[in-house]
């Protein structure tokens, strides 16, 4: 109930007005009463004080002449006070010389007197006791008893006080709810802004400024936030917009990628196709030549071997130096047209890679060079080669 009630700016105004009005009448009323209460006791006191001291006044004769019927008589003047309960006139040395009561709940037995004067707050009385003089000398002593009513009187007054307290929050409650629209108009009109901002997105709405005091400055920078964010939203959007315009490009240029792998894929399929066909035709036409290669290279590597075999001791060093480099030549050519025919087939077979010794293959190569040609003035200045990998022949 009380969320429900708080829930708006103006209930709340409303209610901070009622709460402060209703504490500073509290206070006021307390502050009220406290005088009062103050204010009762001094006048009680002041009263019990004239009449003690008119008492005395008129009483000091009696006690003098010992005249008690005197002294009661005067005493018998304080019925027509209904705030006297009791009294009474003491002797000098205590005796009670005349007494008067008033009403049924004063006091049965008197009190003694006391050493000095003075007043005594007991319940519901308030007592006094005063010397009476004459020329410096004691003659006696007044006793007053007053009815201490405080309590009906703090009850008058509070009833006083909560009919103006009630009086009051209704009139303030009126004045408050026809005034604080003047304050909380413009904050209503931000709140309306801002939940239309919400719903609609619209950061172009604006509040209207009509004050300059501190709701002026919200409603200022309320604007200036709405128009902050509005650039911002718009730079988004832009920013969107072209991130939007970017994938378009780059979904585009994927399909573009795609189109040409598919195409590339296909090229390379086609190149592949003619390559193996290549490599059958380049394999075909290697065994061939390899095999028209072969058969006078067998018959000069034949006829080399039985010219060895058959007249081997009748040629001289220099024809059996050239035969050797026939027969070795052969083999060599043979071992080329092995190559020619391994070459052919190295796209069905696996390679052996192998690390192979260039300064080797150097010296190999320039021995089968210069060898049968003497004097040729040829020199080989051949320095350490790497090692590389590849497949050995």
């Amino acid at each position: 109930m009380f969320a429900r009630i708080t829930s708006s700016i103006r209930n709340k105004l409303i209610l901070v007005v009622l709460a402060t009005n209703l504490v500073a009448l509290f206070v006021v009323g307390l502050i009220l009463v406290l005088y009062e209460r103050q204010s009762y006791q001094e006048t009680l006191r002041n009263e019990l004080t004239v009449q003690g001291k008119i008492i005395g006044l008129a009483s000091a004769a009696a006690l003098q002449f010992d005249d008690p019927q005197s002294a009661d008589a005067y005493l018998q003047l304080l019925e027509a006070q209904p705030s006297i309960a009791a009294a009474a006139i003491y002797t000098a040395t205590g005796r009670v010389f005349a007494s008067f009561r008033n009403s049924e709940t004063a006091d049965e037995s008197l009190p003694p007197i006391p050493r000095t004067e003075g007043y005594a707050l007991d319940g519901n009385s308030l007592r006094m006791f005063t010397r009476i003089l004459h020329e410096d000398e004691i003659l006696g002593t007044v006793y007053l008893q007053a009815h201490y009513r405080w309590q009906e009187r703090l009850f008058s007054y509070a009833g006083i006080l909560a009919a103006a307290m009630v009086f009051s929050m209704v009139v303030v409650f009126f004045v408050a709810a026809g005034l604080q629209s003047s304050l909380t108009r413009p904050i209503l009109a931000v709140s309306d802004i801002a939940r239309r901002v919400i719903a609609d997105r619209d950061y172009s709405l604006r509040a209207e400024k009509s004050s300059t005091d501190e709701i002026g400055v919200l409603v200022d920078a309320f604007n200036g936030m709405l128009a902050e964010i509005g650039v911002r939203n718009d730079a988004a959007q832009r920013a969107n917009q072209a991130l939007e315009h970017q994938v378009e490009e780059r979904l585009k240029a994927e399909e573009s990628v795609r189109q040409l792998n598919a195409e590339l894929e296909q090229r390379v399929s086609e190149r592949t196709a003619q390559l193996e066909r290549a490599n059958q035709e380049l394999e075909s036409f290697s065994y061939s030549v390899s095999h028209d290669l072969r058969a006078p290279l067998r018959a000069i590597t034949g006829f080399a071997n039985l010219l060895v075999e058959d007249h081997g001791a009748l040629l001289n060093s220099e024809a059996q130096r050239k035969l050797t480099i026939i027969q070795r030549e052969s083999l060599r050519m043979g071992s080329l047209i092995d190559d020619l025919l391994a070459f052919s087939r190295l796209g069905r077979k696996v390679l052996n890679v192998q690390l192979l010794d260039m300064t080797a293959m150097a010296r190999e190569t320039y021995a089968s060079c210069v060898e049968g040609q003497a004097n040729t003035g040829l020199e080989l200045q051949l320095s350490e080669l790497p090692m590389v990998q590849g497949i050995p022949s």
